[in-house]
C-alpha cells in the first residue's frame, strides 16, 4: 500500500524572506512532502511575487486577508493529499517532524489530528498539549518548561503553530471556523474533533522551533474573548452551558476586571458586538457541531482543566486564589453531567 501523501499549508502575510528557513526545513523532511502550499494574505502579495517560481512550491494569492483559518482553508481546498500539515510561516521543522506526526495518523482512522511540540529558540517549550479550561480559556501547555522527550499521548488540544490533520476529517468537520480570523481556531477544531469521536494526539518528539512572545496589545483581546465565547456557545450541550453558567459569569466578571486594569475595555465590548453580529453563523455552527456529536460533555469536561495557575500568563496570586474554586466547580459539573 502506498504511504499517505502529505501537503504542507503555510499562511503568510508578505514576509517572503522570513519564509525561507521554514521552507528549506520542510524540503529536508525524512518523510517527503508531496506539496508545499503558501497562501499569501498580504494585500500586495509580497510573498507571492518572490516565491511564485520556486521549485515544488504552490503560491496562492488570497484576494482578501481571511486570517489564519481562511488562509489555511484556501490552501487545504487546493490539494487532494491525505494529510494536511498546517505550520506557521516562522516555524522551522525538525527533519523527522512529518514522519513523527504522520505515524500517529497512520495508526488508524480514529486519529484526526497530531500536534507537534513547539519549542522556543533556546530549546524550552513554547506549546504542546495545550490545556483547555472548561470556561473556554486556553493557553500554551508547559510554556517555558524544559523540552519534553516522551511518547505520543492523547490530548484535548494541540497548537496550530504546527499540526497535521487527516484531510477527510478536516473536510467532515468543515475545517477551521472562518469568522474567528485569528486565535482559538486550533483549539476549536480539536474540540469539535473530540466531540465527533475522533482522537487528538500530542507528539513531543515531533518538534519545530518557533519565535514567540505573547502580544499584550489591546486588539488581540477582542479576538481572544470573542472566539472563546463562540467556542463555548457552539460546542457545549445546552445543559452544560446552563450548569456551567455560574463559572462562566464569574469568569466574565474577572475578565472585565482585567480589561479595566489593562485598558482593553473597548475590545471586550466589541467582542460582544461581534458575537451578536455572528449570531446566525453561531446557530448554524452549533447545529453542525451537535449534529456530529458522538461524545458527551462529561467525557470532554473530564479532560478539561479546572485550575488556572498552571498558565504562565495567569500564575499570579489571583489565579492561585480562584483555582481551587474553579476545580471544585468542575467536579460538581462532572457529577451533574453524568
Amino acid at each position: 500500500m502506498q504511504p499517505a501523501t502529505i501537503t504542507a499549508v503555510i499562511v503568510a502575510h508578505g514576509d517572503a524572506a522570513g519564509l525561507a528557513p521554514g521552507l528549506e526545513a520542510l524540503r529536508r523532511q525524512t518523510r517527503a512532502l508531496r506539496q508545499i502550499i503558501v497562501v499569501d494574505n498580504h494585500p500586495q502579495q509580497l510573498a507571492a511575487d518572490v516565491w511564485s517560481n520556486a521549485e515544488a512550491l504552490t503560491v496562492i494569492a488570497n484576494p482578501a486577508n481571511t486570517g489564519y483559518g481562511g488562509g489555511n482553508g484556501l490552501g487545504a481546498a487546493a490539494t487532494d493529499s491525505d494529510y494536511l500539515l498546517f505550520i506557521n510561516p516562522d516555524a522551522v521543522a525538525h527533519p523527522e517532524l512529518c514522519e513523527q506526526l504522520a505515524r500517529e495518523l497512520d495508526s488508524g482512522d480514529h486519529v484526526a489530528i497530531a500536534g507537534a511540540q513547539v519549542l522556543l529558540p533556546d530549546g524550552r517549550c513554547n506549546a504542546g498539549d495545550n490545556p483547555l479550561h472548561y470556561t473556554g480559556l486556553s493557553w500554551s501547555g508547559r510554556y517555558g518548561s524544559p523540552r519534553e522527550d516522551a511518547e505520543a499521548r492523547d490530548a484535548l488540544a494541540v497548537s496550530g503553530a504546527c499540526m497535521m490533520v487527516r484531510a477527510s476529517s478536516f473536510r467532515e468537520l468543515d475545517g477551521f471556523s472562518l469568522p474567528y480570523f485569528l486565535y482559538c481556531e486550533d483549539t476549536d477544531l480539536c474540540w469539535r474533533a473530540r466531540l465527533a469521536g475522533e482522537c487528538v494526539r500530542f507528539v513531543p518528539r515531533a518538534t519545530v522551533i518557533h519565535e514567540y512572545e505573547f502580544d499584550r496589545g489591546r486588539a488581540k483581546w477582542r479576538y481572544l474573548e470573542r472566539n472563546r465565547l463562540l467556542m463555548v456557545l457552539a460546542n457545549y450541550e445546552s445543559r452544560t452551558i446552563i450548569r456551567a453558567l455560574p463559572a462562566l459569569l464569574f469568569t466574565e466578571l474577572g475578565l472585565w476586571t482585567v480589561a479595566c486594569r489593562d485598558g482593553w475595555v473597548l475590545e471586550k465590548v466589541r467582542s460582544y458586538g461581534d458575537i451578536f453580529r455572528l449570531r446566525s453563523w453561531l446557530r448554524r455552527q452549533r447545529a453542525r457541531a451537535q449534529g456530529r456529536r458522538e461524545v458527551g460533555d462529561a467525557v470532554i469536561v473530564d479532560e478539561m482543566a479546572g485550575r488556572l495557575d498552571s498558565s504562565p500568563l495567569m500564575s499570579g496570586f489571583a489565579a492561585r486564589l480562584v483555582s481551587g474554586g474553579y476545580e471544585r466547580y468542575r467536579r460538581y459539573l462532572l457529577r451533574a453531567l453524568r
